[in-house]
């Protein structure tokens, strides 16, 4: 679990995450240079240099923002296991994409951070952190005879995992001009139907 201490940043420093997360949402990858975000910031490119050290450094302090605020989301209001366990955090990180959609279009399209080592280990880091807690759920959910056993827990991780990206993804492209919550449970109940 990531800790507050680990992305202790300054009002300056939330506020270029904020304005970067702005820039690639709205311009994309291609056209977040530190250049340009001093320019939306108003201030000069050295000085944006004093608060990080390089692009890399406000690139992974926007997925750690995300992985931060994405773990402190997950508030069940009950404890969980199985199916409602698997359905309670898909439906969570919809409505975490619904609420946060700048952030979410960034940390979709994380194509852009694979072809650098540290980001891209990052970004394994936060997708093994959510395998591993719906691989559980998956577990659980067999073990109680809430899904066929005969289906591969990585298999239902995938469809799941896979079908929600992807409703996501569809969302962002739309401009967000649909109700993700809404839709995300239609596709919940389908996948129920599939691996019950």
């Amino acid at each position: 679990v990531l800790t507050k201490e680990k992305i202790m940043l300054t009002e300056r420093q939330n506020q270029i995450i904020s304005k970067a997360t702005n820039l690639i949402a709205t311009q994309g990858f291609s056209n977040f240079t530190t250049k340009n975000l001093a320019a939306v910031i108003g201030f000069s490119e050295p000085a944006l240099y004093r608060h990080f050290k390089n692009k890399q450094a406000i690139l992974l302090a926007i997925m750690q923002k995300f992985e931060y605020l994405s773990e402190e989301n997950i508030v069940f209001t009950k404890p969980l296991d199985g199916l409602p366990k698997l359905e309670a955090f898909i439906l969570n990180r919809l409505q975490f994409f619904s609420k946060n959609p700048k952030l979410t279009k960034v940390m979709l399209y994380d194509s852009d951070f694979r072809t650098d080592e540290v980001l891209s280990l990052k970004s394994k880091s936060i997708m093994q952190k959510h395998m591993q807690r719906l691989k559980l759920a998956i577990s659980q959910a067999k073990a109680l005879n809430q899904i066929s056993k005969n289906l591969d827990e990585e298999h239902v991780f995938y469809i799941v995992i896979g079908a929600t990206r992807l409703l996501s993804t569809r969302w962002i492209m739309h401009n967000c001009n649909f109700d993700l919550n809404a839709q995300g449970k239609n596709l919940l109940e389908t996948i129920k139907k599939i691996i019950v």
